[in-house]
């Protein structure tokens, strides 16, 4: 009987994925595991192994589209075998069942991708009106839907009259009639008024996840001015015993996280009408790259001291900026924070990531004047942290006391060294 190649599951909280790139087509031999399809889910991209040798029968899901885990792709023909039209037809509207094996997935270093992708033949996506009954593949369709062409007036040159990605381009290149208004017509000898950049890939997703928070989560956001000439101090002495600079970075992910065993309602989740809390924490920390923001997590972040902290983020900081974090590596996080004090920032109010409640906002050093107990004017280093939080799950007066809770520790940096 025929294999069918899956959307995969790629994380607890991943529900769909958008198809990056079809490295087989329709027609092609396969192996078992063998790479046939890149994925880009909301942490990563991965590959999608065949789960079975033989020839690739029919792909369901054209680049660019999104597509429910779990969801029939592409269907394998093992052998020989004849295969019914009508059932196969049927697969895309299918799920894995709990006995079906599913495809082999695979982390995708981003320094690795190809910056091109292969176009899919023979898949039939939904045409525009007036051209439903003409063969064309996915990228073709897709390329005349964003052009506005009509496919009625393109001759196909693939296999049956199949109109391919070359037919659309070749289509482009002729002369076409202006379609510009007067009025948005640029002027002879200058630049247009504009570019158009479309949102795609990585940032896509991105920004289809911060919709969704800022949609389903009222943030609430409390900002704190805490000095920090003590914590410099023993960054300082811990810099000079252990022989090593210690991240400021890593101090404050240590103090966040000793807070949060005051104020645990703030590490958890909202699912549907539930609130989970969790008994450990998995601290995420954003990752600015490239491609895009990145979450890698530190598990178990409670349970670790400033040097042990230290010295994952710089790892999971140097993997996500090569792109070779592993899924565990980006998955179950609880509660996150996010620093943009290197780029000079002062304060800024993050976006929570979902389905987290809480997100603290890192801004940098300030150096300002400030009254010493004998009442004279000496300078004093300042950062300002926002704590952001889901009022859904959150009161104010609670994600109030849980910030002024965390400046007292990073004032006072000595009483979560003794209660640790």
């Amino acid at each position: 009987m025929p294999s069918n190649v899956y959307l995969p599951q790629a994380g607890e909280t991943v529900t769909e994925g958008r198809i990056q790139a079809w490295l087989k087509q329709e027609g092609d031999v396969v192996s078992e595991g063998e790479k046939i399809c890149e994925v880009m889910t909301s942490k990563l991209v991965i590959d999608v192994m065949a789960p079975a040798a033989g020839e690739i029968f029919r792909i369901f899901a054209a680049v660019d589209e999104v597509v429910e885990v779990g969801k029939v792709i592409a269907v394998i023909r093992v052998g020989n075998e004849t295969l019914d039209p009508e059932e196969i037809a049927r697969l895309p509207e299918r799920h894995r069942g709990a006995g079906e094996r599913a495809a082999v997935t695979v982390p995708v270093p981003a320094a690795t991708k190809a910056a091109s992708q292969p176009e899919v033949h023979g898949v039939e996506t939904v045409p525009p009106e007036g051209s439903r009954d003409i063969l064309a593949s996915p990228v073709a369709r897709k390329m005349a839907e964003e052009a506005g062409i009509d496919l009625r007036k393109v001759a196909g040159t693939g296999p049956r009259g199949r109109i391919t990605k070359e037919d659309i381009l070749e289509f482009l290149a002729r002369p076409q009639p202006e379609k510009v208004s007067a009025k948005d017509a640029p002027v002879a000898g200058e630049p247009p008024p504009f570019t158009v950049t479309k949102i795609a890939g990585v940032r896509k997703i991105i920004a289809e996840r911060l919709r969704l928070s800022v949609a389903l989560k009222p943030h609430i956001c409390f900002e704190a001015k805490v000095g920090v000439d003590d914590l410099f101090t023993l960054r300082n002495v811990m810099s000079k015993r252990y022989d090593r600079k210690i991240s400021l970075n890593s101090m404050i992910m240590f103090f966040y996280v000793h807070m949060l065993r005051k104020f645990p309602m703030l590490n958890a989740h909202v699912v549907d009408d539930e609130i989970r809390q969790f008994a450990k924490v998995n601290l995420g920390m954003a990752v600015s790259r490239k491609e895009g923001l990145i979450v890698p997590v530190i598990h178990d972040a409670g349970g670790k001291n400033i040097l042990e902290l230290d010295e994952i983020a710089r790892n999971l900081s140097e993997k996500a900026r090569a792109g070779t974090l592993s899924m565990a590596e980006i998955s179950n996080g609880t509660v996150t924070v996010s620093n943009l004090g290197m780029y000079g920032v002062r304060n800024f109010n993050a976006i929570i990531n979902p389905p987290e409640v809480a997100i603290l906002a890192v801004g940098g050093v300030d150096e300002q004047l400030r009254l010493d107990g004998d009442g004279k004017v000496v300078p004093a280093r300042y950062v300002s942290l926002n704590l952001c939080v889901d009022h859904c799950a959150i009161d104010g007066d609670m994600g109030a006391s849980a910030v002024m809770a965390l400046k007292e520790l990073m004032e006072n940096p000595a009483i979560a060294i003794f209660e640790r």
